[in-house]
């Protein structure tokens, strides 16, 4: 455990991110880069912020192993032109054995992993996906067992509840060794319009039926993003209302985009309107569509 530093604004870890004040019987989460490293924390009685918790440290290495998996299929989705993050998708079926299941039972953590891949619903399966084959992985085997190995993939064949039991996600022992998901390959029977990764403990499948919603709502937050990139280039005060105007040839193509204006309005803290003119650098680009921005006074 270690002591971190203190400052009028509340604490600050080391790395130099600020943690969100909290109470002494709740864990603080801090975000360290963007695929959830965590440094897991808790207030004592002088309110000071201690690491004290090792196994939920250890949960966030499972959980960020589960959203790698997930940008995973993201990326191998649609004959490998892959989702883009800022498109939503719908849902995620997460198969895996019972800690995958207890982490998933937790809304804090499964948050982490929805936030990170811009995915709406996560449903943890268990073993319901229909797997075609199983085989051992002879090269982690090979490296784990050394002398060994020969023997154990013999018994792997000849064994009949060796592949039951690493099926079900659950170890295999013996006096001389142990057996472990990851150390063997699965072929699954792949539900449609999925696409799916592996992780060490389970695999996810993502569903790729991209809705027009979907698209909408991608394209609102990208554009959104836009917005506040220009409100910080300009260094606009965070809770200052604005006015922008964007420049296109493109209007009835930014209109098809169905984007929530309304609502980029509301994350953004601007007024929005449009102008058909030839659009100046900095250029931006949505789906084709180029415009560009500028504050209006």
């Amino acid at each position: 455990m270690h002591k971190l530093p203190k400052s009028n604004f509340g604490e600050q870890c080391a790395c130099g991110n600020w943690l969100r004040p909290n109470s002494t019987k709740r864990h603080v989460f801090v975000r360290h880069d963007f695929l959830c490293k965590f440094l897991i924390v808790k207030a004592n009685k002088e309110n000071e912020f201690l690491v004290v918790d090792k196994e939920l440290e250890n949960s966030m290495d499972v959980i960020r192993r589960i959203s790698d998996a997930c940008l995973s299929a993201r990326s191998k989705s649609l004959d490998k032109k892959g989702i883009a993050v800022k498109i939503p998708v719908s849902e995620c079926l997460v198969t895996g054995n019972d800690s995958i299941k207890k982490l998933l039972e937790q809304d804090e953590l499964v948050a982490i992993i929805r936030d990170v891949t811009n995915i709406d619903y996560i449903k943890y399966i268990g073993l319901k996906t229909k797997i075609k084959s199983v085989t051992p992985n002879k090269s982690k085997i090979g490296q784990s067992f050394k002398g060994l190995s020969k023997r154990i993939l013999s018994d792997i064949e000849s064994v009949e509840n060796i592949k039951e039991t690493i099926v079900n996600g659950n170890s295999y022992e013996t006096k001389d060794y142990g057996l472990t998901p990851d150390m063997f390959n699965f072929e699954y029977e792949i539900p449609e319009n999925t696409s799916h990764a592996d992780f060490d403990g389970g695999t996810v499948f993502i569903n790729t039926t991209i809705s027009p919603n979907a698209k909408s709502r991608g394209y609102t937050r990208e554009f959104s993003r836009f917005v506040q990139e220009l409100r910080r280039s300009e260094k606009l005060n965070p809770t200052q209302f604005t006015k922008v105007e964007i420049i296109t040839l493109d209007l009835d193509k930014l209109s098809n985009l169905n984007m929530d204006i309304r609502e980029i309005e509301k994350r953004t803290k601007t007024k929005i309107s449009m102008k058909n003119s030839q659009p100046t650098e900095p250029i931006y680009e949505i789906e084709d569509v180029k415009f560009s921005m500028k504050i209006v006074i």
